[in-house]
């Protein structure tokens, strides 16, 4: 977590205990250690018809007993199985393992990670945070045979790079252009035309110089300040906004 997510967590999704790492999650990819995601984003994923995988690592008569509906069922001795068994597109097949072993799942992680699967993380808490969320089990339902391919599929929201480019070329006179980053990454190169707002501003109370009678389309270096600042607006009334999921294409931050 960076510093600028840190105060998006903190101020506008009211977390009280929020630290960021220094050296910054590059470091800590690069040192293996693994991805956590939280039981709240796997239900949206399910409920939202998220692409994803989501495999159960324990062994098969706890699966049968209860499992997080939709799951797949590898046990921790059988990776190599699993392994063969996922989909091919490693770059954007997301992968997301449980168990009542964290031990176990983090070996299962960074097999995964070794074998150049690059959106793979953890359930915090396995099935166990689960059911802590009330959140519904399934029973009697071994699952083995994945897809070839996962759909693509957006997040809810959400805008692809390549749709943005055409936007960010040729700005509709019904639509603008937030750029939330910082004013150091605008400096680096802009959307010309776009408007800066960084999203600390929006925070603190500039989100009202956002006009809704016009389509809003917010960006910044990766997607996820976007995002944060887009479930913001939303809060506020805001309908005819979209956020871009992703780094915005070098051909269009040509303003310096």
């Amino acid at each position: 977590m960076s510093p600028h997510f840190t105060r998006v967590v903190t101020e506008l999704m009211g977390y009280k205990n929020a630290k960021y790492m220094l050296a910054g999650h590059k470091v800590w990819e690069e040192a293996m250690y693994p991805w956590y995601t939280e039981p709240e984003f796997v239900k949206m994923a399910i409920d939202e018809d998220i692409p994803h995988i989501l495999v159960d690592l324990r062994s098969e008569e706890k699966a049968k007993r209860e499992q997080i509906p939709g799951a797949f069922n590898y046990a921790s001795n059988q990776i190599k199985e699993l392994y063969q068994n996922l989909p091919n597109d490693k770059k954007k097949t997301r992968v997301i393992l449980y168990s009542d072993n964290n031990e176990e799942a983090v070996k299962a992680y960074s097999a995964l990670k070794a074998n150049m699967y690059e959106m793979v993380s953890i359930l915090n808490g396995g099935i166990d945070a689960w059911k802590a969320k009330d959140y519904p089990v399934e029973s009697n339902k071994i699952r083995k045979e994945m897809p070839n391919a996962l759909p693509a599929k957006l997040l809810p929201g959400a805008i692809s790079t390549a749709e943005f480019k055409k936007l960010a070329l040729n700005i509709p006179p019904d639509t603008v252009i937030f750029d939330v980053r910082s004013p150091d990454e605008y400096l680096s190169g802009a959307v010309p035309g776009a408007l800066t707002v960084p999203i600390a501003t929006i925070i603190a109370g500039r989100w009202n110089e956002i006009p809704q009678d016009k389509k809003v389309v917010i960006h910044c270096a990766a997607g996820n300040r976007a995002l944060q600042v887009w479930r913001f607006m939303k809060n506020k009334g805001y309908n005819n906004i979209v956020w871009v999921d992703g780094k915005p294409p070098k051909e269009v931050l040509t303003q310096k």
